[in-house]
């Protein structure tokens, strides 16, 4: 996983879900916020991307795929520990995690 330590607060940040599933099928990839899943990414389902609301994490759908979720403007809520869960496909369905800190930083007016 790939993600920046430090990100600018307003500054966009991208997220990096770095996989190899070798002759596997994708099945899907979470994307998680502490415990809370806010994009998951399903390449048979249409669209394949989906967003769940989570307070102060603006997910940026033209610059996300299976590979990356890109955080429009980090703010102090998009702070903490992320995890990407990586899924392949029948008839394995193995699954991995892996997982990152980032910290926002700048001056917070919210």
């Amino acid at each position: 996983m790939m993600i920046p330590e430090a990100v600018e607060r307003g500054k966009p940040a991208v997220i990096k879900c770095m996989y190899d599933l070798e002759k596997e099928d994708l099945y899907q990839v979470k994307w998680y916020r502490g415990d809370r899943e806010f994009c998951r990414y399903s390449p048979r389902d249409v669209p394949p991307l989906k967003v769940f609301p989570i307070s102060g994490i603006d997910v940026d759908r033209d610059a996300s795929d299976a590979k990356q979720v890109t955080i429009k403007a980090a703010t102090k809520r998009a702070h903490g520990r992320y995890t990407c869960e990586v899924s392949a496909d029948a008839p394995s369905f193995l699954t991995a995690q892996m997982h990152g800190f980032m910290h926002v930083v700048g001056k917070y007016y919210e």
